[in-house]
């Protein structure tokens, strides 16, 4: 294929024989105008594989003459969509008027239904300039309602010239959610049929105590009740899918094989593990299909024995414990690629080759003086992350929960700036015996900080919440869960200790903030709004009075009546609950996010889950006449799920993780979609690009551009033995083209890849350095080896694992530093001992010969846990003087006595021969304390020889040559210590309720070392 998942008809259905559009007269014309503006993109690739055989003889000599010229302006207007699929498109409205169809039968998933199969259809539409005009594909419902959603094609990055065109493929996507929730429903609760809408125990009656839900004790032997079985035409499908209440008990409470007198199949349980107990074996054939999926006419014969077993005194006796009737076999639905195309070459979105972002990783942005190091370890040096702390060398500034707090790094005794969020963002507390209406407003919560030049940008959170709801409350359908987020301007041109910060202006966002990046002094935020399903399919549930004793057919019937009835005031609903700031032209058009289905059965309906926005403004505007903030915004309806952000220069890739699962072959995997916005140095963020790879992604760290590319790790797993829970994993490296500025928007065409061929288990640890990729692999069990892995992407088209060496830990955060002028890895990881004993471990491994990474040396901190594993920001490498400050907390704990905890810094050199502790810094111990409710994460400085470390509640100055302790800073002093529990809390569960105090020590100094 062109593309991996990318739709190809004649590699995803080979059996189906499949047109291109007519070609007309009045095509070709329009095709021949084109040319002139089309001749020097043009790709000979695009020529349609055939015409009409309708074209008449007299066509022909026209068709010749043309045929050159033709093929040219294809090329340029769409001829060959970027999946793979040959289409025609011409400017002008010709074919569109004509719609031609091409159609490729898919199954979609509806669970023992037949004869319903969506369709893909083909209709060429004229398109804006944005993006060139080629064909549409669209996905048509198999289900009562009738839904046509377009398949993803670079035409969905032109945005929606008007916000009705929105509503419309908004309501054709609820559409297909609500048919494939209706097809479900029609199969899974097909109890139903059997309802009496004059009884109200019709359920009990026919299926006795629902011994389903025997989680809850609700089974009583003694006192069961035999009823007639069920209709064993309506059997389920598989065992996942079996609620009988006979059936349930009787299997679980099996002790030895089970016989029953049909001669399809037979269930023999494990005794000795309740977990997996279930196996299927068919006495009429030879093989043994352990763990897999039973047939439904072998569940209805399954039932049938275990209701007369039961209610003729035949049931084995009963087993106190519970077993498991999950049978499921998982696997990974691997992808296979048949061509990686040709990639031309053309100017890229790097402005400049030598564009990297990647040359200074873990140094000092921003440091003025020789040895100080404040700035952020963040991913690339084109843009910070966000963050609760952040310093510019002359002031230190921290979000505590509702304040905002600043203080001098020179000397943090000279007092603080607090500024109290509640002042402009108050709370409201409710009394919960109220009979009237009252909103509960919790106080607000900085989530994040970005500094610009002379203004700090806070992202504000804040929930609320109605009791008792109000009376004519319509539930909305996009919602935040009652947070609201707010971005929040401060002046700090001039910071005076004592007093608040400045505010100049403040305004609310749409969705919930979840990740964000600041470059110079334009702030880019992303929010999410999530789709309430409920809502959606509330009055379309079985369950409901209308639909009882309603047989399937009649079932699908009319919920998809009562679904049309509420479908457009739905969409209508979403788009005014949208709020949108801007128009509809920067929002990604609505699409299936894949060009084909990719194998029977997976779901794609859920394509409305969020609604995600890209939020940019100007930090540095002057507020002088206005505290207004103008925000530009840019959004997409997504799959899936997805909390973080990759950006450098002028890209931002967000991506979206997608679980499916396949309920005909009981296989599940994941796939992540990516869009790519540009991000223009003055005005709004755009669609830009999109991409499709199987598997997930960690974080934005298994993400980079470099030299008009974006790289990108991910993994994947399949399940290979549901005894012992053994998976397999595939962990890969892949690269796309990023699309190039002349030619503007489009797809990420998918270059190369390389499989790292460990399965042991996912990738843990990802640090992408221009040329190079450094990936270290978890097996996650004790005595087995982890992968470290070097891999060359030179060659975009060739990426290649060059190096590997085996480890005996695993690294969640790999750096790249140079001693001596030499190359290496700095990796931070853990060691899992035999005991399962977890311990930090700091790794120097060689990488100047990238075909033969070598360990050099190690350091392991017994009985330690650091935030680093998955705050990389909490990282602080100082390159002049080689030493790495990490928080660490430490236990001598020896499984004996209750365990001794400290809490707080670790100082490492770090040189080509070893890696030494130089010396602590404690912020805490297991002593009692109390403190406010708020918390700061780990955070170090270094400015004018002075390292400062943040955590929790406290700052500790402490000089950086000696180790000396200076001074401290109590964050909770003049507040309410209302918060007493262990500040480790976790570490010390099992040691029994103490609680502790802490005290401030250095550890290591040759003298000068002070405990508080």
């Amino acid at each position: 294929m062109a593309d991996n998942f990318l739709w190809d008809k004649e590699s995803f259905n080979p059996g189906s024989d499949v047109e291109n559009p007519s070609v007309s007269i009045d095509n070709i014309a329009s095709a021949i105008d084109n040319t002139n503006t089309s001749t020097a993109n043009a790709r000979s690739e695009g020529i349609p594989r055939s015409v009409p055989k309708a074209l008449k003889l007299g066509l022909v000599i026209a068709v010749l003459s043309v045929a050159v010229v033709l093929g040219v302006a294809l090329g340029r207007n769409g001829s060959s969509s970027d999946d793979g699929v040959s289409t025609l498109a011409a400017s002008g409205g010709s074919i569109a008027q004509q719609s031609p169809v091409m159609e490729s039968h898919e199954e979609m998933y509806a669970p023992g239904a037949t004869g319903n199969t969506p369709t893909m259809q083909t209709a060429v539409e004229p398109k804006p300039d944005a993006v060139k005009s080629i064909a549409t594909e669209y996905y048509t419902s198999a289900g009562p309602l009738q839904a046509r959603v377009r398949m993803v094609a670079p035409s969905i990055l032109n945005g929606y010239e008007t916000c009705s065109d929105l509503e419309s493929d908004i309501t054709e996507a609820l559409k297909l959610y609500m048919d494939e929730f209706i097809m479900n429903e029609a199969v899974v609760n097909e109890m139903y049929a059997n309802c009496d809408p004059d009884n109200d125990n019709w359920y009990s009656d026919l299926y006795g105590i629902d011994y389903y839900y025997y989680e809850n004790e609700s089974h009583d032997e003694a006192n069961y009740t035999c009823s007639p079985s069920r209709n064993n035409t309506a059997c389920a499908t598989d065992s996942i899918e079996v609620p009988w209440a006979v059936t349930w008990y009787v299997l679980d409470h099996a002790e030895g094989e089970l016989f029953y007198n049909e001669t399809e199949a037979r269930v023999a349980y494990d005794n000795v593990n309740s977990s997996w107990a279930k196996r299927l074996y068919d006495p009429s054939k030879t093989a043994v299909d352990e763990y897999g999926v039973m047939e439904g006419s072998e569940w209805c014969q399954v039932e049938t024995w275990a209701f007369n077993a039961q209610c003729n005194g035949e049931a084995p006796s009963s087993l106190a414990r519970k077993k498991s009737t999950k049978n499921v076999t998982e696997s990974f639905v691997k992808s296979t690629r048949s061509s990686i195309p040709r990639t031309p070459e053309k100017q890229t979105r790097n402005r400049s080759p030598s564009s990297r972002t990647n040359s200074r990783q873990g140094d000092s942005k921003s440091s003025s003086k020789a040895g100080d190091n404040y700035g952020q370890n963040s991913q690339n040096d084109s843009a910070n992350e966000q963050d609760r702390v952040v310093s510019d060398g002359t002031y230190i500034y921290a979000a505590y929960g509702d304040i905002l707090y600043a203080w001098a790094t020179a000397d943090s005794t000279k007092g603080v700036s607090k500024t109290y969020l509640t002042e402009n963002f108050p709370e409201n507390e409710c009394d919960w015996n109220s009979t009237e209406t009252c909103t509960t407003i919790i106080k607000p919560t900085i989530r994040a900080l970005y500094l610009s030049d002379s203004h700090l940008t806070a992202i504000v959170s804040q929930s609320s919440w109605d009791n008792p709801i109000p009376v004519n409350y319509t539930q909305p359908i996009i919602t935040d869960y009652g947070t609201k987020a707010y971005v929040v301007v401060y002046d700090i041109s001039e910071v005076t200790l004592g007093s608040p910060l400045k505010e100049l202006g403040h305004k609310q966002l749409t969705g919930d903030y979840f990740d964000g990046r600041s470059i110079g002094n334009k702030t880019v935020i992303a929010t999410a709004s999530y789709i309430d399903t409920y809502a959606l399919t509330l009055d379309l549930s079985r369950y409901q009075p209308q639909y009882c004793g309603l047989d399937s057919a009649s079932y699908k019937e009319l919920a998809a009546e009562t679904a049309m009835k509420h479908v457009e005031s739905f969409a209508k609903q979403m788009v005014a609950e949208l709020e949108l700031v801007n128009d509809c032209s920067r929002i990604f058009q609505i699409s299936m996010m894949r060009s084909s289905i990719e194998g029977s059965g997976l779901t794609g309906a859920d394509i409305l889950g969020r609604f995600v926005q890209v939020t940019m403004f100007d930090a540095s505007r002057d507020f002088s006449g206005s505290s207004d903030i103008r925000l530009s915004v840019t959004g997409a309806f997504t799959a899936g799920y997805g909390y973080s952000i990759y950006l450098a220069d002028d890209f931002l890739a967000m991506p979206t993780s997608v679980y499916k699962y396949n309920y005909t072959s009981g296989t599940d995997s994941s796939e992540t979609f990516i869009l790519g916005f540009n991000l223009p140095t003055n005005g709004s963020a755009t669609p830009y690009c999109y991409g499709h790879i199987p598997g997930t992604l960690g974080n934005n760290y298994y993400m980079d551009k470099w030299d008009g590319h974006l790289r990108v790790a991910a993994y994947d797993y399949s399940i290979v033995d549901t005894v012992n829970w053994t998976m397999t994993y595939a962990n890969k490296v892949h690269v796309f083209e990023l699309p190039d500025i002349q030619n503007g928007p489009g797809k990420m065409s998918l270059v190369g890849e390389t499989d790292l061929a460990d399965k042991d288990g996912p990738i843990s640890g990802v640090r992408f350095v221009e040329d190079k990729a450094y990936i270290s692999v978890s097996s996650w069990w004790p005595g087995k080896s982890n992968p470290f892995f070097v891999v060359d992407l030179s060659d975009h088209k060739n990426p290649n694992a060059v190096g590997h060496l085996n480890t005996s830990e695993y690294f969640s955060y790999l750096q790249q530093i140079d001693i001596n002028k030499l190359q290496y890895i700095l990796g931070i990881g853990s060691e899992t001992d035999d005991s399962w004993q977890t311990s930090v471990k700091l790794s120097l491994i060689d990488v100047s010969t990238p075909s033969s990474p070598k360990m050099v040396t190690s350091y392991k901190e017994a009985g330690s846990y650091t935030d680093a594993a998955y705050d990389v920001l909490a990282v602080r490498y100082l390159p002049e003087s080689n030493k790495l400050i990490i928080p660490v907390t430490k236990s001598d704990y020896n499984g004996n006595v209750a365990a001794n905890y400290t809490d707080g810094f670790a100082v490492y050199d770090i040189s080509d021969e070893s890696i030494t502790p130089a010396f602590d810094v404690i912020h805490y111990t297991t002593e009692s304390y109390c403190w406010y409710d708020a918390v700061i994460p780990a955070r170090s400085f270094v400015i004018q020889s002075e390292l400062t470390t943040i955590k929790g509640h406290v700052s500790i100055r402490t000089e950086m040559k000696s180790g000396s302790y200076i001074s401290k800073l109590d964050l909770d002093i003049g507040f309410n210590y209302s918060f007493c529990d262990s500040w480790l809390s976790y570490p010390v569960y099992y040691d029994g309720n103490f609680t502790y105090d802490y005290g401030d020590e250095v550890v290591g100094a040759t003298d000068n070392s002070t405990r508080m």
